[in-house]
């Protein structure tokens, strides 16, 4: 499983994997939010960077209940398992913050191959593309209205 990043597809099974006792990395994302698309080819390289920790992804609004169960409101949001237990979250777009708390989760402070096989480019450009796009900050998973909103504006640039 180690350098992969696999979908989470229920509570159940997240609460299988958790109880593994596997060092644990949970990424909590949105199709809509540019940052968490972002940070998802970070989490990417980290998997392969960090082969002992496991790494998922959880779609926040498909999944609701599990979104809830970790008090998710924003994403990207990221939660930190060990030995079966929560031991940290992330809240936004901050590559270099995500790598670190990785690197504590997985018991190692130098990952496999962090600057090398990632290198500091894929970082640093990450990070840049979201400062000047703007979405460097994590954004608001959206309520029904906000939804329906984006829906109404991409629905009329489609046929405008």
């Amino acid at each position: 499983m180690s350098g992969t990043v696999k979908d989470i597809v229920s509570k159940e099974e997240l609460d299988n994997l958790r109880h593994s006792g596997a060092p644990l990395v949970l990424h909590f994302w949105a199709s809509w939010c540019d940052a968490s698309k972002q940070m998802d080819q970070v989490f990417s390289h980290l998997a392969t960077d960090f082969p002992r920790a496991h790494f998922f992804r959880v779609e926040a609004e498909e999944h609701p209940e599990i979104s809830e169960a970790y008090s998710v409101a924003l994403v990207p949001y990221f939660v930190f398992f060990k030995d079966g237990k929560t031991v940290d979250t992330h809240e936004g777009a901050d590559p270099s913050s995500l790598a670190n708390k990785v690197g504590r989760v997985a018991g190692s402070s130098t990952p496999a191959s962090l600057g090398l096989a990632a290198g500091p480019t894929i970082l640093e450009t990450v990070k840049e593309n979201a400062k000047a796009s703007g979405q460097d900050r994590a954004q608001p998973v959206s309520t029904a209205d906000a939804l329906k909103n984006r829906l109404e504006k991409l629905t009329l640039l489609c046929y405008s």
